[in-house]
């Protein structure tokens, strides 16, 4: 019994963390940005480690980046967005047979 529940357990955990599985939703992002803005909280959870750590060690570059986020933290859920579809709903291999009427 005690397998079972740490099994769940562990994968619940497991799926949790597949960021590139998730959609990410703006509203999240934004509560983020206002919260934890000033470390980079908003940019990891769109996938931006490198500025997110930036983020937080320079405490939002200063606050000025911060700002500036309030703009772009919704262009920034957008582009995650496309880019995860894209990789998850690859494209099929599609064999077009086209007809040329070469009698002209």
């Amino acid at each position: 019994m005690n397998n079972i529940l740490l099994f769940d357990l562990l994968s619940y955990t497991i799926c949790f963390f597949k960021w590139r599985e998730v959609i990410r939703n703006k509203g999240i992002a934004y509560l983020l940005w206002f919260f934890f803005g000033l470390m980079g909280i908003h940019r990891m959870y769109c996938g931006k480690w490198i500025t997110g750590f930036v983020w937080l060690f320079t405490f939002g570059v200063f606050g000025i980046g911060w700002f500036l986020d309030l703009f772009l933290t919704s262009g920034m859920v957008d582009y995650v967005n496309l880019i995860d579809n894209s990789k998850i709903n690859k494209p099929q291999n599609v064999t077009v047979n086209a007809f040329i009427n070469s009698d002209k």
